[in-house]
């Protein structure tokens, strides 16, 4: 019986010794799982960039950096943009905060970092559409808010706000949402005097739902 007393012991240390080696290893396994999904998250980040910077024209490298702007949510980005060029300049850079505003709904981008212009007005309307906030389509300066306003009813599925439009614009806003809903249901509701809009309408929206 004392012969087997150290070999039960020996069992147990060798045991023990697995044990402990094996929470050793999984936690470092673990740490470093999580260093390369971190690293690769940055180097990801950092390779649109980059991307952006070997392309050789300026239009399509400007796009490129808004594209990478609304991914990452970040603005400075759009402090990247070619400014020196009449296609872009300012304005491209004033374009690329519109449209970061428009993935983020911050407003304070809009009355912040834009001017009473156009590109403001359209950043409005970028908000307006993510939030299907038909109030912020009222905001605007220098753009018509016809747009804004089927956009957002489009969203919302809602076209109680076609209503405060005379005979055509009501019409077409109708319409515009029925496209956006790729629902005919909504054509029943232009006006049937409306030449032949109507099943006009229906046509379109079934064309579009065959080929979305």
């Amino acid at each position: 019986m004392r012969r087997g007393v150290p070999l039960l012991i020996i069992l147990i240390i060798l045991l023990v010794i697995v044990v402990v080696g094996y929470f050793i290893f999984f936690n470092e396994s673990s740490d470093s799982e999580t260093t390369d999904l971190s690293e690769s998250s940055d180097v990801s980040e950092t390779t649109s960039l980059s991307a952006c910077q070997d392309i050789e024209n300026i239009v399509a490298k400007n796009d490129c950096y808004v594209s990478v702007a609304m991914d990452n949510e970040d603005l400075s980005v759009c402090d990247q943009i070619e400014t020196d060029i009449p296609e872009s300049g300012e304005i491209g850079t004033r374009f690329c905060y519109a449209e970061v505003a428009g993935v983020t709904g911050d407003l304070s981008i809009c009355e912040e970092k834009l001017p009473a212009n156009n590109v403001r007005d359209q950043c409005y309307w970028n908000i307006a559409v993510l939030r299907k906030d038909f109030s912020l389509c009222e905001d605007f300066i220098m753009l018509e808010n016809f747009a804004c306003i089927v956009d957002v009813a489009k969203e919302r599925k809602d076209i109680s706000e076609c209503d405060q439009f005379e005979f055509d614009d009501k019409n077409w806003c109708i319409e515009g949402v029925a496209y956006g809903t790729l629902d005919d249901s909504y054509c029943d509701l232009i006006e049937p005097s409306w030449s032949d809009r109507p099943q006009e309408c229906r046509d379109d929206v079934a064309y579009l739902k065959e080929n979305q």
